[in-house]
């Protein structure tokens, strides 16, 4: 009889802490959202581009194929030897892409070979843009027969505008703190950061034509340029 009685009693206990357990509150219970400040922050650097960037080509039609090879070479090494002499870095003439282009012409309905074009392309890369008048100048009287417009760019781009970016973040920080403070709150750590700019490219000029007209003496000064960064940052808010 006492046994029956005993697990009568553990029943009782058994159902008991099932009823208290089931009264608890949920574990997954939403919790509050997350207090954050959105900011957006903008620099930019006004710099001399150190660096310019332009090709020269040579064309040569006719009809001996060899001769014109030899003219488009003949040429080209009086350049090569020019850049040489104006301590122009081997690293920095490109002056292999040869082309050969069949010409043709139509009689009586008849395609004929009329002749060759060959032509060259040199790209030059000045660390000194002073060279650019006496070289473009060298060139033409050689037989060059087109000069690119000229690009200008930085030889440290990419560490300029890391500059540019690190004061963006730097700008939306402030930015930040100072809504914040006014909204009666404090700052915490950065959760997300958004980038939304990239590292500048040559600029193009239009110094070629100006130097042809002999309109201007100095159509190669590049002026400045603007290197940007923009960002977006959230930061939490304690």
């Amino acid at each position: 009889m006492s046994r029956i009685s005993n697990l009568t009693k553990v029943s009782l206990l058994l159902l008991g802490s099932t009823f208290l357990l089931g009264c608890q509150p949920a574990s997954n219970a939403p919790s509050a959202p997350a207090r954050t400040i959105q900011v957006s922050g903008d620099a930019s650097l006004v710099e001399v581009p150190d660096r310019m960037q332009f090709t020269l080509s040579i064309r040569q039609e006719g009809q001996q194929l060899v001769q014109l090879k030899q003219t488009v070479d003949t040429i080209t090494a009086a350049l090569l030897q020019q850049l040489e002499q104006l301590n122009i870095a081997k690293q920095d003439i490109s002056s292999y892409q040869l082309f050969t282009q069949p010409m043709y012409h139509y009689d009586n309905n008849k395609r004929e070979l009329s002749g060759y074009l060959v032509s060259r392309e040199m790209n030059i890369v000045l660390r000194n843009p002073d060279h650019y008048d006496s070289i473009v100048e060298f060139a033409l009287a050689q037989g060059v027969t087109d000069v690119g417009m000229p690009r200008y760019d930085f030889s440290d781009a990419r560490a300029r505008y890391d500059e540019a970016l690190a004061a963006a973040i730097s700008v939306a920080k402030q930015k930040a703190e100072l809504m914040a403070s006014a909204a009666g709150a404090e700052l915490g750590e950065v959760v997300q950061i958004s980038e939304h700019s990239q590292a500048p490219r040559a600029v193009q000029t239009q110094a070629v034509e100006a130097f042809r007209s002999r309109a201007m003496a100095d159509v190669s000064l590049p002026g400045t340029t603007q290197i940007e960064a923009r960002v977006s940052v959230s930061f939490a808010l304690r």
